[in-house]
């Protein structure tokens, strides 16, 4: 009950709306494509072994050297795609919130404190990201 108590409604559901999304385009495309270029880069590496097999070794040796800085430069994109679902996740729970009770922010006179709010969260939507790509921690 803590994580229910600790996230708005809104913020729940723009996380599941976006992993659900997410999760959707990597089985529908990117799989698809992963396979089928691993089965070209398999393809050209038999030819060109058939063809010389010193090249065939030095396309295998970079084609290993790619996957491995491609690899490693994963780690530098991660936190800033956490702290970018994170920070819209947070916008949406707060609009989500406001949209249900205007009828409550108008009648005590909160719109001026609310729109601070609004604001202060689009900022920190557009900041967070880049904060984290900088090396700067993103609030879990």
């Amino acid at each position: 009950m803590s994580f229910h108590n600790a996230r708005t409604p809104g913020e729940l559901i723009e996380r599941v709306d976006g992993d659900v999304t997410a999760l959707s385009n990597l089985l529908s495309a990117l799989i698809i494509r992963v396979l089928s270029h691993l089965l070209l880069t398999a393809g050209v590496l038999i030819a060109l072994y058939l063809v010389d097999w010193r090249v065939g070794l030095g396309l295998t040796a970079f084609a290993a050297g790619a996957l491995l800085i491609l690899n490693r430069m994963r780690g530098f994109a991660t936190p800033q795609m956490v702290a970018a679902e994170q920070a819209g996740a947070e916008l949406a729970g707060l609009l989500e919130e406001r949209l249900w009770g205007t009828e409550d922010v108008r009648s005590a006179g909160a719109t001026a404190y609310t729109m601070r709010r609004l604001y202060g969260a689009m900022r920190n939507a557009w900041q967070r990201p880049q904060q984290a790509g900088d090396g700067a921690q993103a609030d879990p």
